[in-house]
């Protein structure tokens, strides 16, 4: 299942959001193409940001993109 970023965020901040962990990370793996969802990824990291939970961004891809 693909989702986008800002709807992946957002899914896995309410999976984490009730927990009692010391610390909560979201290591988050993305091509950096926001091309579809509700949620833009900034309002995303905004959410994450309220409940405390860190997102750690890697990029993967090429300059100018690459076929699918």
């Amino acid at each position: 299942m693909v989702l986008q970023s800002g709807m992946l965020l957002q899914a896995e901040v309410n999976r984490l959001r009730d927990s009692e962990s010391k610390s909560k990370v979201i290591i988050l793996l993305t091509d950096g193409v926001n091309n579809a969802g509700e949620i833009d990824p900034n309002s995303a990291a905004g959410i994450a940001k309220e409940f405390g939970v860190r997102v750690y961004t890697v990029g993967v891809g090429t300059m100018g993109g690459s076929p699918v």
